[in-house]
C-alpha cells in the first residue's frame, strides 16, 4: 500500500449487509461472497464513507483501544486482500 494517505472508493458490483458482528460482501460479477468480522466491517463502512486509511486508522485506535501500529497492520492487511479480490478500488481525491 502506498505511504502516502490513499482513499479507496466500493465498486458497483459489490453488494453487502451488515448483521450483527459480521458484514458479508458479495461479488455480483463473480458470485462469490466474503465474510468479515466486526473490526473488518467497520474499516469496510469506513472505506465507503470515504474516510483515509490514515483517518481509519486513527479511528480504530480510539474505538478498539489499540495502539497505532496494531490499527495501521490491520488496515493494511484487509485493505490489500480487499484490493486483490477488486472489492475496492482506489479513488481520486480532489
Amino acid at each position: 500500500m502506498p505511504t502516502s494517505n490513499p482513499h479507496f472508493r466500493l465498486p458497483k458490483h459489490i453488494a453487502f449487509v451488515t448483521h450483527g458482528e459480521r458484514t458479508v460482501l458479495l461479488d455480483i460479477r463473480a458470485s462469490r461472497y466474503y465474510s468479515l468480522n466486526e473490526v473488518g466491517g467497520a474499516i469496510w463502512s469506513m472505506l465507503g464513507d470515504g474516510l483515509s486509511v490514515e483517518e481509519i486508522i486513527e479511528t480504530l485506535t480510539v474505538k478498539y483501544d489499540v495502539t497505532r501500529q496494531r490499527a495501521a497492520d490491520d488496515v493494511s492487511q484487509l485493505v490489500d486482500a480487499l484490493t486483490r479480490h477488486a472489492l475496492v478500488e482506489p479513488a481520486i481525491v480532489t
